[in-house]
């Protein structure tokens, strides 16, 4: 509480007021200070001015004659709110909960029921092949593990019915079999035993159907079966079809083998085919640039009329040049029939490509920039030399046109 009577006395000696103890005696009824919280005072100046008294009085008191009335309040305005102070200390932990109620008991389980369990062993077409790095789970279950280095794992306590086994290796997913089944063991059964073989003979050309099943070189595997890869417009009849990509004979280009590369006179006058920097004409057409037109008795649909007399395309015979020259049992599909004569593909020989040879190495294996056929590079575009080892610049001629 405040002291009223010290606060008017410092506040009226501040004023240059003499006090005295006794003025400062409020009658009974006063309230000081005032609801309001303001202190007032009646003040007596005596004559000499020398001195001067003071009462204290109530809000609603009036002066006496030669007084003068004073007020001031005890609290002042309330000032800013200050910044927040520091977050005090964590109370003390509550005490702990009541027990929760008990849950409803399960289902009595069947003491009979077998224990079930699943060993598997992981197998590679690589013999020796270290498998301790393969790591083997079920799905959905707590059931994972890592096989050993002979590639055997086990679960034991697993629950009835179908399961996916996936193994992975370095991160990746090399196998998930999702069957009920695994080689006509059923999984879900007492004691299950079955292997998995991580090889995937369906694309793998070196174990193509099954472990050691290589296929030819250049063959593709699919779906477990050896196929050679095709080629677009099988290289047009003027190349080498090798893993899926044409070889162009001299004189042609592009992925198809259907560009020239030569140049002819007046560009065989549209008429005819430029091939190793000379104008192969179509029927009816003759002369060094196919300009001059020719004529036969019958007509040349493959060749050319010269002297009354057809002189077939490669690949046609005939009066007319209307007979295809076949090849001998069409190259017995492991070759290109070229102009009548099979170019085999490398592994296969003979006048029919039947015969079937180990296909002599390349140097430095043409350095990953041709194909080895044959015991020759036939190199990439750009590269040329026994080994392809030897950079070529190409010429690239810009002009209207392009």
């Amino acid at each position: 509480m405040f002291d009223v009577k010290r606060i008017a006395r410092a506040a009226l000696v501040a004023a240059g007021v003499c006090l005295s103890i006794n003025a400062f005696a409020p009658q009974v009824h006063a309230q000081i200070p005032s609801p309001g919280g303001v202190i007032y005072a009646c003040v007596r100046i005596n004559r000499d001015n020398e001195g001067r008294l003071a009462r204290l009085v109530s809000v609603d008191e009036a002066c006496r004659r030669g007084e003068t009335r004073l007020h001031w309040n005890v609290a002042g305005p309330q000032g800013p709110k200050g910044d927040t102070g520091p977050a005090g200390k964590a109370g003390l932990a509550g005490a702990i909960g009541p027990t929760g109620l008990q849950g409803v008991q399960g289902p009595t389980g069947d003491p009979a029921a077998p224990v079930r369990s699943i060993a598997g062993l992981l197998k590679t077409c690589a013999p020796g092949d270290d498998l301790s790095d393969a790591f083997v789970y079920i799905g959905g279950h707590a059931l994972a593990g890592f096989a050993a280095a002979g590639g055997a794992f086990n679960f034991d306590f697993v629950p009835p019915g179908d399961h996916t086994i996936t193994v992975e290796r370095k991160g990746q997913i090399v196998k998930a079999v999702s069957s009920s089944t695994v080689d006509g063991v059923n999984l879900s059964s007492t004691g299950s035993t079955f292997t998995v073989l991580l090889t995937d003979t369906l694309v793998d050309p070196n174990h193509c159907g099954a472990c050691g099943n290589a296929c030819a070189p250049g063959a593709m595997c699919v779906d477990g079966a050896c196929q050679a890869p095709a080629c677009p417009n099988s290289c047009s009849s003027e190349g080498v079809c090798y893993l899926g990509k044409c070889f162009c004979v001299a004189g042609f280009t592009g992925d198809d083998c259907s560009k020239t590369t030569e140049v002819c006179a007046n560009n065989c006058s549209g008429n005819g085919t430029c091939r190793l920097g000379s104008c192969l004409c179509v029927p009816g057409f003759v002369g060094t640039d196919c300009s001059i037109r020719a004529s036969c008795s019958d007509a040349c649909q493959n060749g050319v009329c010269a002297h009354g007399r057809c002189f077939c395309a490669p690949g046609w015979t005939g009066a007319d040049c209307t007979t295809p020259t076949a090849c001998a049992n069409n190259c017995s599909g492991n070759g290109v029939c070229l102009q009548g004569d099979c170019a085999c593909l490398p592994g296969f020989t003979g006048v029919d490509c039947a015969q079937t040879t180990t296909a002599p190495t390349c140097a430095n294996n043409c350095n990953n920039r041709g194909v080895c056929a044959q015991g020759k590079c036939f190199c990439e575009p750009g590269f040329s030399g026994p080994s392809c080892g030897t950079a070529v610049l190409q010429s690239i001629v810009i002009g209207k046109g392009l």
